[in-house]
């Protein structure tokens, strides 16, 4: 999924499960986060697609690209194909990695 899918994705289940305030949003963004991280640092490749997509978006964490290009690595080099995609839309956009 490109990280501006996954923003459309993000948007489309918050209206799904109704409005939430934002700090209910901002709860639940750091619990995925955690989750994520936690499996993401023990391989899981989904778990490091997962979380390089919420440095893309800013979501749990601060916005950053370089990270986000850092777990998309992980999860394609071990044959992830969406964290694949992730990282070479990354790079054709130039986002995350030196030019």
């Amino acid at each position: 999924m490109t990280p501006a899918k996954s923003e459309a994705n993000c948007r489309s289940a918050t209206h799904s499960t109704g409005p939430k305030t934002s700090a209910s949003k901002a709860k639940d963004d750091a619990e995925a986060e955690k989750w994520y991280r936690k499996a993401a640092k023990q391989g899981f490749a989904e778990a490091q697609n997962n979380l390089a997509l919420m440095y893309v978006l800013g979501r749990g964490v601060p916005q950053d690209d370089a990270e986000a290009v850092k777990w998309f690595r992980r999860a394609a080099k071990q044959g992830y194909a969406p964290a694949q995609n992730n990282l070479g839309e990354m790079r054709r956009q130039g986002r995350g990695v030196t030019k």
